[in-house]
C-alpha cells in the first residue's frame, strides 16, 4: 500500500465544509486525526497536524478579529515567530536551536569587533585608571 503523508492527511482534513459548522474553523477533526496517529505510534505525523491546526485557528481568529490594523499586523508577526521558533508550542526544542545559533552570531560579532579594535571603555574613570593607562603604547604613569 502507498504510504499516506502527514502532508496528504492534511490536504484531506482541509476538504471540510466550514458552513457545515457555522463556523470558519473547526479544529476537532484535526485533533481527533492527530489522536489515532499518536496512538499508531506516528508521533512525527501526529505533530505536525497539530502545527497545522493551531496555524488554521490563528489565521481564523485573526480573520475575525475586528482589532486595528497595527494590533493585526503584530498578531500575525506573532503567530509567524511562533510558528518558526517553536512549532506553536509542539516543538519546544526549536528553541534551542535558535538560541544556539543567536550565541554563536553574537559571538562572531564580539569577535570581529574585538579583532578591530572596536570594543573599548567608554567612560573616563576607566580610560584614566592605572591599570588602562599602562596597556597604552607611550604612556607611563
Amino acid at each position: 500500500g502507498k504510504n499516506i503523508t502527514a502532508k496528504d492527511r492534511i490536504r484531506w482534513l482541509a476538504l471540510q465544509d466550514p458552513s457545515r459548522w457555522d463556523d470558519d474553523f473547526w479544529p476537532q477533526p484535526y485533533d481527533q486525526c492527530a489522536k489515532v496517529l499518536r496512538e499508531m505510534g506516528h508521533r512525527a505525523d501526529a505533530l505536525e497536524i497539530l502545527r497545522e491546526k493551531e496555524r488554521l485557528q490563528r489565521a481564523a481568529a485573526l480573520a475575525r478579529s475586528d482589532a486595528s490594523w497595527a494590533v493585526q499586523c503584530a498578531m500575525w508577526l506573532w503567530d509567524r515567530v511562533l510558528g518558526v521558533t517553536v512549532g506553536y508550542g509542539y516543538a519546544p526544542f526549536r528553541a534551542f536551536a535558535w538560541l544556539l545559533g543567536m550565541l554563536v552570531i553574537g559571538s562572531v560579532l564580539f569577535q570581529m569587533a574585538h579583532g578591530a579594535h572596536a570594543m573599548k571603555p567608554n567612560t573616563s574613570f576607566v580610560l584614566r585608571a592605572p591599570e588602562w593607562a599602562e596597556c597604552v603604547p607611550g604612556t607611563a604613569r
